[in-house]
């Protein structure tokens, strides 16, 4: 799942993402932050995973919805650029709201609304919805989406340090390597992203996510494929997300780390089809005969 968009909802599923992140926004438009996306609304988006799911009734794709202006970021001068330089505002979020989703979502042959996560047999070419607030905060009775809460993480800020990309990427794996084997109260997630800002009022210095998201998504795979460690219930959140690190990250499922240590990982983030777990084992079988 993208936390900075290249790709469009299509390629992302075309690529084998399975783990979609939308941020709502006034009047009903996906949006960025304060920022709302022109003629995008968050039935559109919808609209896209449920095509999606028609042509491939077998696969299961989790939809994340937040409310990305609920916590408006304010530009404050008086704030130290080390506290991000910007004061809060809370946005309560108009129960109007709550209720255009709620006729999107009444489709329930594509959408899974209920409140415990599902097994993912009972949810085959459905789109199961995840909120990140509380959509029954009136206490009306009507709650729809399983609760979630996205896992918190803040790019590095340094005033004076000059970070090179490779120092920075060394600094952050290994704390995702200390992520991804915490015993996790329901899933585990990590955030596979770096950047670094400094002093908002120049970019010097300053580290992108486009420069870090390569190498770190190599790690990942490297970490995958030399693994000794189980790692069940993964989710990852990650930056300009290339095909090779899905298939990584999504052959956990069922395979598990590699061929002399093979277990069965079903959980709902990134299901394939059989006949994309059949393309696999073809592929390892080929790999193994050329090995011999």
């Amino acid at each position: 799942m993208h936390k900075h968009h290249e790709d469009s909802i299509s390629q992302q599923l075309k690529k084998g993402i399975r783990l979609l992140d939308i941020c709502c926004g006034v009047d009903n438009f996906v949006s960025h932050g304060p920022l709302t996306i022109a003629n995008t609304y968050v039935e559109d988006a919808l609209d896209v995973v449920k095509r999606f799911l028609e042509r491939n009734n077998t696969e299961t794709v989790v939809v994340l919805l937040n409310w990305s202006s609920s916590i408006l970021k304010v530009l404050d001068s008086d704030m130290p650029w080390q506290q991000g330089g910007h004061s809060e505002d809370d946005e309560v979020i108009p129960p109007r709201f709550n209720r255009y989703m709620k006729t999107i979502l009444k489709d329930d042959k594509f959408y899974y609304t209920g409140n415990t996560w599902p097994k993912i047999k009972d949810v085959r070419g459905k789109a199961v919805i995840a909120c990140g607030w509380d959509t029954d905060h009136h206490g009306h009775g009507d709650k729809w989406g399983v609760a979630y809460e996205p896992p918190k993480w803040q790019p590095a800020r340094f005033s004076t340090h000059q970070y090179t990309p490779l120092e920075l990427i060394d600094e952050r794996w290994e704390k995702i390597k200390n992520e991804l084997h915490t015993p996790p109260e329901k899933h585990r997630a990590i955030v596979l992203a770096a950047s670094l800002q400094h002093d908002p009022k120049t970019t010097k210095g300053w580290i992108v996510p486009r420069d870090t998201a390569a190498e770190l998504q190599k790690q990942l795979r490297c970490h995958i494929d030399d693994g000794k460690k189980k790692i069940g219930g993964l989710w990852v959140f990650g930056d300009f997300m290339e095909r090779e690190t899905i298939m990584a990250i999504s052959k956990l499922n069922w395979e598990g780390y590699n061929q002399d240590d093979r277990r069965r990982q079903v959980h709902v983030v990134s299901p394939h089809s059989k006949a994309q777990q059949a393309l696999w084992r073809n592929q390892a079988a080929q790999a193994l005969q050329g090995a011999i």
